[in-house]
């Protein structure tokens, strides 16, 4: 029997070493790994084999020499070694599998009542046109990129939506929006904010 450190609770656990597992009748994959190298900064979970696996999937932290920075994550899957990335050098989450929220999801808002350039940070901007019309001009479309924009004013003045540059708004270079109309747009680079 062994010792061995749990990363997770700070505690040391006992493990059976392979010799007393194989005694006991079971002879695990030994490409199912759980290393840590405290040196490196990193910690790895995970491995598989056809038909055989003690852990389905991987968790990589702070991974040495490969893509991944330090302060990184990700999570694979049997079949996708990057499934869920987080890239703290650039600042981004990407997921190459579908996500499922069953408890709904909370988006940043922003709530604005003048000239406004809408960040690529923002998703569902508030203008408040009782204090005057107003644009809001957005940023340069990236494909999948979506923003909601509503019109929350009571005034009868209208909201202009001014794409970038060229780039149009439901095909046109602006849109108007009234009181309490939404513009829910994604942009795709052929057709443009839709």
């Amino acid at each position: 029997m062994s010792y061995t450190l749990n990363v997770f609770t700070g505690k040391f656990e006992s493990t059976l070493n392979y010799t007393e597992i194989e005694a006991f009748g079971f002879v695990p994959y030994t490409g199912a790994t759980l290393d840590v190298d405290l040196g490196d900064h990193t910690l790895t979970c995970g491995g598989t084999a056809s038909g055989q696996s003690l852990i389905a999937s991987g968790l990589v932290v702070n991974e040495a020499g490969g893509n991944l920075a330090q302060d990184d994550f990700r999570a694979e899957t049997v079949s996708n070694a990057d499934a869920f990335v987080v890239d703290a050098s650039a600042d981004t989450v990407t997921s190459n599998v579908k996500l499922i929220s069953t408890e709904g999801r909370i988006v940043g808002t922003t709530r604005v009542t003048t000239t406004y350039t809408v960040l690529t940070t923002d998703h569902v901007v508030f203008a408040d046109t009782d204090g005057g019309a107003f644009t809001i001009t957005l940023p340069a479309g990236v494909e999948g990129q979506h923003f909601r924009i509503t019109n929350c004013g009571s005034a009868g003045l209208a909201l202009t939506i001014d794409g970038d540059g060229t780039e149009t708004v439901l095909g046109e270079l602006t849109q108007e929006l009234s009181d309490g109309d939404t513009l829910n747009m994604y942009y795709n680079v052929t057709e443009g904010w839709w």
